[in-house]
């Protein structure tokens, strides 16, 4: 779908709301026929009644219990996919807020935006992001300090044929294992797994954020962040796991979507799949194996963060604005999700999902 000039879509933003806004009297005929309904439904009991002289009362239909929110949470996520990406709204007294689920690094040419987005997004005032600033990237400078240990730990755990498969790619870079012996696995893993999605055509400029935060600024919408950027890349920066045996874990699998020779579940081309075809559950599964598999790491990123974002978010529903905050998938799905926190706290939050094609 073409976004179209900055300038149509401001004209359709604001006809879009005043569409909205305005409420449609009901039909005139509406009254007369549902009033012929009810004495129709009312002389046909009176018909079927003739000769009963004692007519037992009928029982009264069983009251539906309202879901809690773990079980709307499962219920959401065993619903299959959708067919398009993720998409939830609150809305408490005059605010509005969307949340969307993003992947941050996506290949080109892939399509995902749909009407219902395109509208969400482009009715909202204010754009929030998890930083406020997207276009401000810091440059790689090498290992960080905290990427080294005391001791030779690269290599404890691995086998001979994935101690041969990483000198051959230190090699490239015109390092050999001994420079490097004292990196930790998880910074090693991180390095080959960014080396791998750049190679394999994922960037940021493509991905979700990027694309709507550029969309944000052409609409001069304001634009803010639930963390600053120097949180957030601190975050992403020193985010090492912090077991040798996770940070052995992370490098061999690493190794393995590398060289092909083991199959890795949250490979960012399956996630991304999961992500475009709105599969909740797929999407809740790869959150809760990280939260079993590497339960630091997964603290540190999505239960510590969303705890931080929470009040940011409480005030936006407090307020008087419709917001579209996008924020990675991971953060939104699962028993520590935002949805599930908002939905904990009494919130009414409502999965968008697109209208079904005839």
């Amino acid at each position: 779908m073409s976004w179209g000039s900055a300038m149509q879509v401001n004209a359709l933003r604001q006809s879009l709301k005043t569409a909205v806004s305005a409420k449609p009297s009901p039909p005139a005929w509406r009254g007369p026929v549902l009033i012929g309904v009810v004495a129709l439904a009312v002389a046909a009991a009176g018909v079927f009644g003739v000769g009963q002289w004692h007519r037992a009362t009928p029982a009264a239909p069983p009251v539906a219990r309202s879901l809690t929110p773990a079980e709307r949470d499962a219920a959401e996520a065993q619903a299959g996919p959708t067919g398009s990406p993720l998409l939830w709204v609150v809305k408490t007294g005059d605010a509005t807020l969307y949340l969307f689920g993003s992947i941050h690094m996506l290949r080109q040419n892939l399509n995902w935006m749909d009407s219902r987005l395109f509208q969400a997004f482009d009715m909202s005032d204010e754009a929030w992001f998890e930083l406020p600033d997207l276009e401000y990237q810091p440059k790689f400078k090498g290992f960080k300090a905290t990427a080294y240990a005391s001791r030779p730990v690269l290599l404890d755990g691995l086998s001979d044929l994935e101690k041969h498969q990483l000198e051959t790619i230190v090699n490239r870079y015109n390092y050999t294992l001994d420079d490097l012996v004292r990196v930790k696995p998880s910074a090693m893993a991180g390095f080959i797994s960014q080396m791998d999605l750049v190679a394999g055509g994922f960037s940021v400029d493509r991905g979700v954020d990027y694309n709507l935060f550029r969309r944000a600024k052409s609409l001069k919408m304001k634009i803010d962040g639930f963390e600053s950027n120097s949180v957030h890349y601190s975050y992403l920066s020193d985010r090492e796991a912090p077991t040798q045996a996770e940070g052995t874990r992370a490098l061999k699998q690493a190794l393995a979507a590398h060289f092909g020779t083991g199959v890795v579940p949250d490979e960012i081309h399956v996630l991304s799949g999961h992500w475009r075809a709105g599969d909740q559950k797929a999407l809740t599964e790869s959150v809760n194996r990280m939260a079993k598999e590497t339960p630091e790491v997964y603290k540190t990123l999505l239960v510590k963060r969303n705890s931080l974002w929470m009040p940011r978010i409480e005030a936006i529903l407090k307020g008087k604005h419709r917001v579209f905050a996008t924020v990675g998938v991971a953060h939104l799905v699962g028993p520590d999700g935002l949805v599930a926190q908002l939905r904990a706290r009494g919130y009414e939050v409502t999965r968008l999902d697109p209208t079904p094609k005839p």
